[in-house]
């Protein structure tokens, strides 16, 4: 099995903010600089950090100023083939990367739901049980995002573009950087987080 790397673009510029220090402190190049914060970095050079960056960025687009749609893992694979056949969403192994920031936030604000009190896991859970929790939530979701190609200027568009391909709605859908969250339906969207 391979592994790919993936770092941010926020990253990224933080290696950049330690090159700058490396090349005042050390009276080396700007390249030189580069290289060395990328090998502390773990990366071999500058180049595969970057590289490393370039896979991750149409997730980060998409995040900021596009849309993504998170749908029931079933759901997702049951409709895959009708969402991204003609090319307007598109199915993204690292969404759940650039999501996680903001899905994390819905869910340590929101209602525990197996508290009958309807008190934030704040108050119900351990910090280690909040995690397991958290990923088990966020990993049972399939996430695609709005092809750059496709321009919308509404929540409503992505929604009509989404029942226009698949019977089963969306979850969570992240529309120009903020997470809205669907647990009765379309008609009544939970705005929750900017990201």
């Amino acid at each position: 099995m391979s592994v790919t790397t993936v770092v941010s673009s926020k990253a990224v510029q933080q290696l950049k903010q330690i090159a700058k220090q490396y090349k005042r402190s050390l009276s080396i190049t700007h390249t030189e600089a580069l290289e060395l914060a990328a090998q502390k970095a773990g990366f071999a050079n500058w180049h595969q950090a970057k590289q490393a960056n370039v896979l991750l960025q149409p997730a980060e687009q998409a995040l900021k100023s596009g849309a993504i749609i998170g749908m029931d893992m079933k759901d997702g694979m049951d409709y895959f083939d009708s969402v991204t056949e003609d090319g307007t969403f598109i199915y993204d192994e690292f969404l759940p990367m650039v999501c996680a920031q903001s899905f994390r936030k819905m869910m340590w604000s929101g209602p525990d739901p197996d508290d009958e009190l309807g008190r934030p896991p704040s108050e119900t859970m351990t910090e280690d049980e909040f995690e397991e929790w958290f990923h088990t939530n966020l990993h049972d979701n399939m996430y695609f995002r709005l092809s750059e190609k496709v321009s919308v200027e509404s929540l409503d568009q992505v929604l009509k573009l989404l029942d226009e391909r698949s019977f089963w709605p969306a979850f969570y859908v992240w529309f120009q950087g903020k997470l809205y969250e669907f647990e009765k339906g379309y008609e009544d969207p939970l705005p929750v987080f900017g990201s």
